[in-house]
């Protein structure tokens, strides 16, 4: 019995410390008044971004997702997803569809003027922000279905 109180206490000494995805509750209608962009889209393609060229495992992943069905924001017909990767990242896969709840990717290098929210293709999401897949989601779609009338 010493030796598996030994072993049980060793076990936990060893293993690092992980970081949970701890997201602030928020309703549809608050994230519908946070979000520049909600829409429902088909991911064509997913590119691992690593920081250096010795980085085992990426920093950041790139999305391309196709615009099916538009509820909030000036979208073109593709947008381009950032999206850190982390405990609280969403994670997207080539051909399935979700519905994104997104804001505007702004970095040190964004020139932001009049025509930014009009052209800007680039949004940052996660899973705090309410994105994920769509059959995780029939409800919201319906709600955002019956606000936009669509």
């Amino acid at each position: 019995m010493k030796k598996f109180i030994l072993l049980f206490f060793f076990s936990f000494l060893f293993v690092g410390i992980s970081k949970a995805c701890i997201c602030e509750e928020q309703t549809l209608e608050e994230r519908i008044e946070k979000y520049h962009f909600i829409f429902i889209g088909n991911v064509i393609s997913v590119e691992d971004i690593f920081s250096d060229s010795t980085s085992t495992w990426p920093d950041q992943q790139r999305i391309v997702i196709e615009i099916e069905k538009k509820f909030k924001g000036n979208q073109s017909e593709q947008i381009i997803v950032e999206s850190e990767l982390s405990s609280c990242a969403s994670f997207f896969e080539e051909g399935k569809k979700y519905l994104v709840f997104a804001g505007h990717s702004i970095t040190n290098k964004t020139e932001i003027n009049e025509n930014f929210v009009a052209t800007n293709n680039k949004v940052v999401t996660g899973k705090c922000y309410g994105t994920r897949a769509v059959e995780f989601s029939k409800k919201e779609i319906q709600e955002l279905e019956n606000r936009y009338n669509q």
